[in-house]
């Protein structure tokens, strides 16, 4: 039987964790299984190979043809090796056991993320839904501005690098 996979990662650097989620449909469009699982010390392209991993694990025994859907061009290239995988050999090492131990025909496709694709979505809020947040949306921090005095926005990890710097300067100063 055939059947229609969409997966999704997602990773936070600043908080190191994240999440990757699938959605298993028949050819037919009808939901087989959703999952997701909260991650922690990982990275986001290995968040989206787990998700394609994990969801061909738990395709029915039936399963003999299979498209992938994700929005990870790197996990789409490195898993049907059209790109040189360098990185996450361990991840790489269980991909190969697992299809060929299941001689899966798959076809593999890369579908814009955050653009409206039903599943796809649905794959990305499960995964937000597992960490807790959106881990898509920048973590800003609000701070007034010293020349201005307007009160700004500011990504998160350019706050915490304008502190440390702060800091340093006080300290050379003292």
């Amino acid at each position: 039987m055939k059947y229609i996979i969409y997966t999704d990662g997602a990773y936070s650097q600043i908080n190191d964790e994240g999440a990757y989620a699938f959605v298993i449909l028949t050819e037919l469009n009808n939901e087989v299984k959703r999952f997701a699982k909260k991650i922690t010390h990982e990275t986001n392209n290995r968040a989206e190979l787990k998700a394609i991993i994990n969801a061909i694990m738990q395709l029915p025994q039936d399963a003999a043809n299979v498209i992938v859907n994700s929005d990870s061009q790197y996990a789409l290239n490195t898993l049907s090796g059209k790109w040189k995988r360098k990185l996450n050999k361990d991840l790489f090492d269980i991909w190969d056991d697992v299809i060929k131990e299941r001689g899966l025909n798959i076809e593999y496709k890369w579908v814009k993320g955050h653009n409206g694709n039903k599943y796809n979505e649905l794959c990305d809020k499960l995964c937000n839904e597992a960490i807790g947040y959106d881990a898509n949306a920048e973590t800003d921090v609000f701070r007034k501005d010293n020349k201005t005095e307007e009160m700004v926005s500011i990504p998160r990890q350019r706050y915490e690098f304008l502190l440390r710097c702060e800091e340093l300067i006080k300290d050379n100063i003292k």
